[in-house]
């Protein structure tokens, strides 16, 4: 650890007395080239704590320098990409957290330099940082190199998790473990040695779940669970991590977890989460509807539960306003269709894109064995949308009538909640 001080030449001139050229310090990034002055360099680096960013092999590429007052910005500057230093390339501290990489067989990945200090200060010494930097494919299939197991000890704020998120993305393209110790709201791993000392960090590190676990644990934490239209919610944000797991002991031990902690029934969050992968009669998990928005994918649940019950779909679908219900074009026009072909969804079908989409509902919907009630419930979530939809049309144009679409949406609500109610006591039923 270095400091550069105030004056915008101090390292400039030491370095030339030192027997360094212009063009060496440029190359290292030491120095730029001035805008107000054309021909003349100064310090990149001012009244900063500065961090030497190394190789593998120890050997010095750059510096990274985090200002010491408030009114600094930006907070971190790194060198510039140049001759010898490539941003998102390396990551700091990998040359002393090697050795210690290998024989733990795992690394753990900070976001900053101070992180990184306070982990090896506390003992971990197989960590290294991101270097002020978002994480890049190079610095994952670093990671890679270094360990079968990547720990991440990231902020728990929006830049942290979508580095998490990232981070997951091309672990699947690498093929190692991914697992996050998670922090205290607000903490770092610095804030963590600070308040709790060297034990504190290395139980932190040691407690470190799942990449998948973590995720649901995060969700399950994050919305309120004490009424239907939070774990309604909830499970709509599962939806997409139980699409990218597959059968196994995990997914079932999540599941239960999920069931345990929304208190709702084991058969309803199985559909609810199972259905929706898309999961076919050969077992594979089709993942394009997890990207689709939340409230296509509601559109489509409804519609494959009227497949699955064609009695009460056919009544539904022959009393809904269609051109009201369905916001997305294609579904609406199968649901159009389905109105008169319930019963043989892919007939009389000139459209090829709708014929694809027909032939996935109805390949989904012969996996499902839902109640009654679901139906209903999935019908209360898109009338919600449609009140929704005209809410904020409304108010967008000034209209009036707003009031009575809120009581309308009050009254969906209560009926959803009934109907919820009923269909966790449905799904526990005994079925013959």
């Amino acid at each position: 650890v270095g400091f550069a001080p105030s004056p915008w030449d101090r390292v400039l001139l030491g370095s030339r007395r030192s027997g360094f050229s212009e063009a060496e310090l440029l190359a290292a990034g030491v120095v730029p080239r001035s805008r107000e002055r054309p021909g003349s360099v100064y310090d990149r680096f001012r009244r900063r704590i500065t961090f030497p960013l190394c190789d593998q092999r120890g050997h010095v590429l750059g510096f990274g320098a985090r200002a010491m007052g408030s009114d600094q910005q930006p907070k971190y500057v790194n060198s510039a990409d140049g001759t010898v230093y490539h941003k998102g390339r390396h990551l700091f501290g990998t040359h002393l957290a090697r050795s210690h990489a290998a024989k733990a067989g795992s690394i753990v990945l900070c976001e900053g330099y101070t992180d990184v200090i306070a982990a090896h200060q506390s003992g971990v010494r197989n960590c290294v940082g991101l270097m002020g930097t978002a994480l890049t494919e190079d610095q994952v299939s670093e990671l890679a190199r270094l360990a079968p197991t990547v720990v991440l000890a990231l902020d728990a704020d929006g830049a942290g998790h979508e580095a998490m998120m990232k981070a997951a993305r091309l672990a699947a393209k690498q093929r190692f473990e991914l697992r996050v110790a998670a922090l205290p709201p607000g903490s770092d791993p610095a804030d963590v040695l600070e308040r709790d000392g060297p034990d504190g960090v290395r139980v932190l590190l040691g407690a470190s779940l799942p990449f998948v676990r973590f995720r649901v644990e995060r969700i399950l934490g994050g919305e309120e669970r004490d009424t239907p239209e939070g774990r309604d919610r909830i499970l709509e944000q599962l939806r997409p991590v139980f699409a990218e797991l597959g059968p196994g002991a995990m997914r079932e031990e999540l599941q239960r977890e999920v069931v345990s902690r929304l208190s709702v029934s084991e058969k309803l969050v199985e559909r609810l989460l199972a259905g929706q992968t898309g999961a076919g009669k050969s077992g594979e998990l089709p993942r394009a509807q997890t990207q689709l928005a939340a409230g296509e994918r509601t559109e489509r649940t409804f519609l494959e539960l009227c497949i699955a019950l064609p009695a009460r779909g056919g009544e539904l679908l022959a009393a809904l306003d269609l051109d009201a219900v369905f916001a997305s074009p294609l579904v609406r026009a199968a649901a159009t269709h389905l109105r008169t072909h319930l019963e043989s969804p892919a007939a009389d079908i000139d459209d090829g894109e709708l014929a694809v989409l027909l032939a996935e509902l109805s390949v989904r919907a012969a996996v499902l064995s839902p109640v009654p009630a679901e139906l209903e419930v999935e019908r209360c979530q898109l009338e919600l949308a449609r009140v929704a939809r005209a809410i904020a049309g409304a108010r967008g144009a000034g209209r009036g009538g707003v009031t009575a679409l809120q009581r309308e949406r009050e009254a969906l609500k209560h009926e959803l909640e009934r109907w919820f109610a009923e269909a966790l006591e449905q799904t526990d039923e005994p079925r013959g």
